[in-house]
């Protein structure tokens, strides 16, 4: 701290200059990012404090599902997750389903060259921002979502369950979350294995939209391939995967 302000290390490294002990003293920072977070946790636990909080959750269950899918209740995911490893899960009341958002946002109206990241969903009074990366020179690594990788882990063997059930954001961000590639790779569809070929120098084909031709990605290949990735010991063995 100097003057009250948190300012970075200095480098106490000494060396000689013509008979002289000198001191190295170069700041161990170019500049301080803070990275803030919030326990998802306390969060939920203060969201069940709240009147009828608890009891509104469980409301769907007593809804009639009519011809047309016209809410998350009335999808395939909500119903895998009524029982996970053939333990009951949204089947038993008090568990709970997270949807999971990352996305930009410009919190300056003249700077363009500023962005921020925050995690946030629908209704301003049912969304904990888990954390916002500060700007960086590069994209954000795995390691701001490890605090809320624990937290999750810890929900989902306590006496209450918690989990992430889908993911909210758009193409970009939802690449960055699942691990997939860009969309500039051959395999550039996260929901299909349509290839678009190129050739050393030239542009990526993108033609061939003979949509009953693609085979849909399977939730088994995602699985299986995220096994290899997970037991690549370099970037290099992981772009073959």
């Amino acid at each position: 701290m100097v003057n009250g302000e948190q300012v970075a290390k200095k480098c106490t490294n000494t060396y000689y200059s013509r008979r002289k002990k000198m001191v190295c003293n170069t700041s161990m920072a170019s500049r301080i990012r803070y990275y803030c977070t919030r326990s998802i946790i306390e969060e939920l636990e203060k969201f069940l404090l709240r009147k009828n909080f608890a009891l509104n959750c469980e409301l769907w269950r007593n809804r009639e599902m009519g011809a047309l899918h016209a809410n998350a209740y009335d999808g395939n995911l909500w119903g895998e997750f009524q029982t996970v490893n053939g333990m009951p899960f949204l089947q038993k009341p008090q568990n709970y389903g997270f949807m999971l958002n990352f996305d930009f946002f410009q919190p300056m109206k003249h700077r363009k060259d500023y962005c921020v990241r925050v995690a946030e969903r629908f209704k301003w009074e049912n969304i904990i921002v888990v954390g916002i990366v500060p700007s960086l020179d590069s994209e954000p690594k795995d390691q701001f979502l490890e605090p809320a990788v624990d937290e999750l882990k810890a929900l989902f063997a306590s006496t209450f369950w918690a989990a992430i059930k889908s993911i909210s954001s758009d193409v970009p961000d939802t690449r960055k979350i699942c691990g997939f590639k860009g969309h500039s790779v051959i395999l550039g569809c996260s929901r299909c294995l349509k290839k678009f070929p190129s050739g050393f120098g030239e542009k990526r084909d993108y033609s061939g939209f003979d949509r009953n031709s693609w085979s849909p990605r399977m939730n088994e290949d995602h699985w299986r391939q995220a096994t290899k990735i997970s037991r690549s010991k370099t970037n290099e063995e992981q772009n073959f995967i």
